[in-house]
Protein backbone atom coordinates (compact mmCIF):
# COMPACT_ATOMS: atom_id res chain seq x y z
CA UNK A 1 0.00 0.00 0.00
CA UNK A 2 1.18 3.48 -0.81
CA UNK A 3 1.41 6.05 1.99
CA UNK A 4 -0.97 8.96 1.58
CA UNK A 5 0.72 12.27 0.78
CA UNK A 6 0.61 14.63 3.74
CA UNK A 7 -1.74 17.57 3.27
CA UNK A 8 0.17 20.79 2.64
CA UNK A 9 -1.74 22.48 5.46
CA UNK A 10 -4.46 21.76 8.02
CA UNK A 11 -8.16 22.30 7.22
CA UNK A 12 -8.15 25.57 9.23
CA UNK A 13 -5.98 27.12 6.49
CA UNK A 14 -9.08 27.45 4.30
CA UNK A 15 -10.57 29.72 6.97
CA UNK A 16 -7.60 32.09 6.58
CA UNK A 17 -8.87 32.93 3.09
CA UNK A 18 -10.45 36.33 2.65
CA UNK A 19 -9.87 40.06 2.56
CA UNK A 20 -8.98 41.42 5.97
CA UNK A 21 -9.33 44.90 7.54
CA UNK A 22 -7.29 46.15 10.50
CA UNK A 23 -8.98 46.22 13.92
CA UNK A 24 -6.08 46.74 16.33
CA UNK A 25 -2.32 47.07 16.19
CA UNK A 26 0.47 47.14 18.76
CA UNK A 27 4.21 47.61 18.23
CA UNK A 28 3.95 48.84 14.62
CA UNK A 29 6.22 51.86 15.16
CA UNK A 30 8.90 49.63 16.72
CA UNK A 31 8.58 47.18 13.81
CA UNK A 32 8.98 50.00 11.26
CA UNK A 33 12.06 51.30 13.11
CA UNK A 34 13.82 48.07 14.17
CA UNK A 35 12.98 45.75 11.26
CA UNK A 36 12.19 47.95 8.28
CA UNK A 37 14.72 50.62 9.31
CA UNK A 38 12.57 53.65 8.52
CA UNK A 39 13.85 57.01 9.77
CA UNK A 40 11.67 58.89 12.26
CA UNK A 41 9.93 61.25 9.79
CA UNK A 42 9.10 58.49 7.30
CA UNK A 43 8.02 56.19 10.13
CA UNK A 44 5.52 58.79 11.37
CA UNK A 45 3.86 58.70 7.93
CA UNK A 46 4.13 54.89 7.76
CA UNK A 47 2.43 54.50 11.14
CA UNK A 48 -0.78 55.77 9.51
CA UNK A 49 -0.62 53.27 6.65
CA UNK A 50 -1.51 49.78 7.81
CA UNK A 51 -1.07 46.55 5.88
CA UNK A 52 -4.18 44.91 4.41
CA UNK A 53 -3.75 41.15 3.91
CA UNK A 54 -5.68 39.21 1.27
CA UNK A 55 -5.31 35.45 1.68
CA UNK A 56 -6.39 33.04 -1.04
CA UNK A 57 -6.10 29.40 -2.03
CA UNK A 58 -4.75 28.44 -5.43
CA UNK A 59 -7.16 26.80 -7.87
CA UNK A 60 -5.60 23.37 -7.25
CA UNK A 61 -5.97 23.78 -3.47
CA UNK A 62 -2.27 23.17 -2.87
CA UNK A 63 -0.98 26.70 -2.25
CA UNK A 64 -2.06 29.29 0.30
CA UNK A 65 -1.08 32.79 -0.87
CA UNK A 66 -0.96 36.07 1.01
CA UNK A 67 -0.97 39.42 -0.78
CA UNK A 68 -0.32 42.32 1.57
CA UNK A 69 -1.13 45.80 0.37
CA UNK A 70 -0.27 49.12 2.01
CA UNK A 71 -1.73 52.33 0.59
CA UNK A 72 0.91 53.95 -1.62
CA UNK A 73 3.16 50.86 -1.63
CA UNK A 74 3.68 47.92 -3.93
CA UNK A 75 1.84 44.68 -3.04
CA UNK A 76 3.90 41.99 -1.31
CA UNK A 77 3.20 38.38 -2.34
CA UNK A 78 4.06 35.46 -0.03
CA UNK A 79 3.31 31.76 -0.12
CA UNK A 80 2.29 30.29 3.24
CA UNK A 81 3.75 26.81 2.96
CA UNK A 82 5.47 24.15 5.00
CA UNK A 83 9.22 23.98 4.33
CA UNK A 84 11.53 26.40 2.53
CA UNK A 85 10.37 29.24 0.31
CA UNK A 86 11.51 32.72 -0.65
CA UNK A 87 9.78 36.01 -1.31
CA UNK A 88 10.74 39.46 -2.51
CA UNK A 89 9.61 42.55 -0.61
CA UNK A 90 9.44 45.15 -3.42
CA UNK A 91 9.06 48.21 -1.19
CA UNK A 92 12.39 47.48 0.52
CA UNK A 93 13.89 45.62 -2.45
CA UNK A 94 14.79 42.77 -0.07
CA UNK A 95 14.72 39.02 -0.65
CA UNK A 96 13.83 36.75 2.27
CA UNK A 97 14.48 33.07 2.89
CA UNK A 98 11.53 31.59 4.74
CA UNK A 99 11.13 28.38 6.70
CA UNK A 100 7.43 27.76 7.29
CA UNK A 101 5.50 25.24 9.33
CA UNK A 102 2.08 24.65 10.80
CA UNK A 103 2.03 24.40 14.59
CA UNK A 104 -1.48 23.14 15.17
CA UNK A 105 -3.75 25.82 13.73
CA UNK A 106 -1.05 28.52 13.62
CA UNK A 107 1.18 29.15 10.61
CA UNK A 108 4.72 30.05 11.71
CA UNK A 109 7.34 31.44 9.34
CA UNK A 110 10.94 32.23 10.23
CA UNK A 111 12.13 34.85 7.74
CA UNK A 112 15.75 35.85 7.17
CA UNK A 113 17.56 38.32 4.96
CA UNK A 114 21.23 39.29 5.27
CA UNK A 115 20.10 42.88 4.65
CA UNK A 116 17.67 42.96 7.59
CA UNK A 117 18.90 42.80 11.21
CA UNK A 118 22.15 41.11 10.09
CA UNK A 119 20.26 37.98 9.06
CA UNK A 120 18.61 37.44 12.45
CA UNK A 121 15.22 35.73 12.13
CA UNK A 122 11.92 37.55 12.13
CA UNK A 123 9.26 35.10 13.27
CA UNK A 124 5.76 35.63 11.89
CA UNK A 125 2.75 33.81 13.38
CA UNK A 126 -0.69 33.83 11.73
CA UNK A 127 -3.75 32.45 13.48
CA UNK A 128 -7.52 32.84 13.79
CA UNK A 129 -9.54 33.73 16.87
CA UNK A 130 -13.13 34.73 17.71
CA UNK A 131 -14.56 31.73 15.91
CA UNK A 132 -12.56 32.39 12.75
CA UNK A 133 -13.80 35.97 12.34
CA UNK A 134 -10.51 37.60 13.36
CA UNK A 135 -7.05 36.99 11.95
CA UNK A 136 -3.99 37.85 14.03
CA UNK A 137 -0.52 38.35 12.58
CA UNK A 138 2.23 38.62 15.19
CA UNK A 139 5.86 39.30 14.28
CA UNK A 140 8.76 38.87 16.71
CA UNK A 141 12.33 39.94 16.07
CA UNK A 142 13.96 40.14 19.49
CA UNK A 143 12.95 43.77 19.98
CA UNK A 144 11.37 45.26 23.06
CA UNK A 145 7.89 44.26 21.88
CA UNK A 146 6.19 42.31 19.10
CA UNK A 147 4.19 43.76 16.25
CA UNK A 148 0.70 42.32 16.66
CA UNK A 149 -2.11 43.22 14.28
CA UNK A 150 -5.63 41.85 14.46
CA UNK A 151 -7.90 41.98 11.41
CA UNK A 152 -11.58 41.32 10.75
CA UNK A 153 -13.07 40.09 7.50
CA UNK A 154 -14.00 42.77 4.98
CA UNK A 155 -17.65 42.61 4.03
Amino acid sequence: AQAAEAAPFPPVAYLFCGNWRLLTSEGYSEFLADVIGLPWAVRKIGERIYPTPIISMSGDGKTLCCETVCFGGKPVYEVLMRGHSTFHEPNQNVDYDVQGEWQGETFVASRRSPRIRDGQPIVKRIFLNSGGNELTIAQSWGGECDFVATFCRRR
